[in-house]
């Protein structure tokens, strides 16, 4: 192999590779390079004294430890909108995407079969507008209402979550 050969490494942006108590503050790295300072007074928190140490128990979180008992643990996430300015843009945008895609299988689902909004809800139990905001992404539908979705759409379970990718 190469000595310039690169590695992709899957969610990099998650992985903590490095962490050190600077003062009062804590500085972060990341495996795809990213790094910046947690502030004393958000590592400090609700804490009299300054953080007596850390660890870092797996690459997705590090953890303060406050004199002999207490410790408070900081997971990737929290550390990287500290880290990155971009990242809960990102994070947001992530998100919303997740809320839209079960909508638009349901939506496409629903006029494959040629049913409109009303006669969806109507056999599933729920009100057309509330169908209507869970198609376009606005409302996230519960455990029971997916399942009496897929019933009312005639498909399996699993074809109503499935990725539309």
């Amino acid at each position: 192999m190469s000595s310039n050969a690169f590695v992709l490494v899957q969610n990099a942006e998650r992985i903590i590779t490095r962490a050190r108590l600077v003062g009062d503050a804590l500085e972060v790295h990341f495996a795809d390079g990213a790094h910046g300072i947690l502030p004393a007074d958000v590592v400090k928190g609700a804490h009299r004294g300054p953080p007596t140490g850390l660890a870092i128990p797996t690459a997705f979180k590090v953890v303060l430890r406050f004199g002999r008992s207490t410790s408070d643990t900081f997971p990737w996430d929290y550390l990287r909108g500290f880290c990155d300015p971009g990242y809960e843009r990102r994070a947001r945008a992530a998100a919303d995407k997740g809320r839209r895609k079960p909508g638009q299988r349901i939506r496409e689902l629903r006029r494959a079969r040629g049913a409109t909004q009303a006669d969806l809800a109507a056999a599933v139990g729920i009100g057309r507008v509330t169908l209507a905001r869970i198609e376009a992404g606005i409302q996230s539908p519960n455990l029971a209402t997916l399942e009496a979705l897929a019933r009312g759409l005639h498909v399996d379970f699993a074809d109503l979550v499935s990725p539309l990718d």
